[in-house]
């Protein structure tokens, strides 16, 4: 075994970390892929000053925001359209758990025989709170997480 190279890992065990760096750049390619969907679903074209333009914009929307302009791109589909009514369902699930990734990117993680705390001051709270996770919590919002950003690039790539 190596030594830690970073003071972090001193305190965090190297596969927790690599599934906290994992769940976080996962959690930024679920929001760049929900502005590339809305772009595409306004029938912009892809690249060009104009869709670069409104990604840009969508990228600096706070997350519910963005969910709730990711919601609305349900109703801009046609009827049919299979994507339709999983678009609804996941805006009502994105809603829900949006501050999974908050806490991830700005707590401060401890890990104590099996499970991790989570010390973070939650969005719109005055003060902060320290969360403990299970180990099978934490690989299941990952999973989660994972599922979500392969089912918007799937639909992406048909509509883009």
């Amino acid at each position: 075994m190596t030594e830690p190279r970073y003071s972090v890992e001193q305190e965090l065990d190297p596969d927790y970390l690599r599934k906290l760096g994992v769940y976080v750049q996962t959690c930024a390619r679920i929001e760049l892929t929900i502005s590339n969907v809305i772009c595409a679903v306004e029938k912009r074209v892809t690249e060009t000053p104009e869709y670069i333009e409104r990604r840009n914009e969508l990228r600096s929307f706070g997350t519910r925001d963005l969910i709730s302009a990711f919601g609305k791109t349900a109703a801009q589909l046609e009827k049919g359209n299979r994507w339709r009514p999983y678009i609804s369902e996941l805006t009502g699930w994105l809603h829900r758990y949006h501050d999974a990734r908050h806490l991830a990117i700005h707590g401060v993680h401890v890990q104590r025989e099996g499970t991790v705390r989570v010390n973070a001051r939650p969005k719109g709270a005055r003060v902060n709170e320290e969360n403990e996770y299970s180990m099978s919590e934490i690989d299941q919002a990952l999973k989660n997480a994972d599922d979500i950003l392969t089912a918007l690039m799937r639909f992406y790539s048909e509509i883009g």
